[in-house]
């Protein structure tokens, strides 16, 4: 099916498996990350998700958001292609959100979006990928990390 057309959207609802991590790329811009868990229909059946947050929106959830919090996401699902250390190829996927929504908080429901989205870049397989190459910018020794 050539014509057929294809929804990356991804809905969540888990727990922080620790505080996110603020980063700064080379350009300045925030890169906040995270892992959320989910829970399946047994409390065994526990996924792990690797979160990427850019711009405003990292900057807020690096500030709202702790260890354990309860967090509804809104995003895409994007993957990347990166070497190890032995030039071994692994294939990672994360989520990328446009909405992150605290479900419990001290001061009540408290909303986060991401209202100036960036333009993604595009991929070496010419897809869209707003987080293509986000390691790239991570080198260790130019990278801040508070948190």
């Amino acid at each position: 099916m050539s014509n057929s057309k294809s929804i990356n959207k991804v809905i969540l609802v888990g727990r922080l498996g620790g505080d996110p991590k603020l980063h700064h790329m080379r350009q300045k811009r925030p890169l906040c990350t995270f892992d959320i868990a989910t829970q399946g229909l047994k409390v065994t059946d526990t996924a792990w998700h690797s979160v990427v947050v850019y711009g405003k929106l990292a900057e807020q959830c690096h500030t709202e958001l702790r260890k354990g919090s309860l967090v509804y996401l809104e995003g895409t699902l994007q993957g990347r292609v990166w070497q190890d250390r032995a030039r071994v190829k692994h294939k990672t996927y994360s989520v990328y959100p446009k909405l992150v929504q605290a479900l419990e908080s001290k001061r009540g429901y408290e909303r986060v979006e991401d209202s100036a989205a960036a333009a993604p870049t595009e991929d070496a397989n010419g897809l869209d990928d707003p987080g293509a190459g986000y390691f790239d910018d991570l080198d260790e020794s130019e990278m801040s990390t508070d948190g």
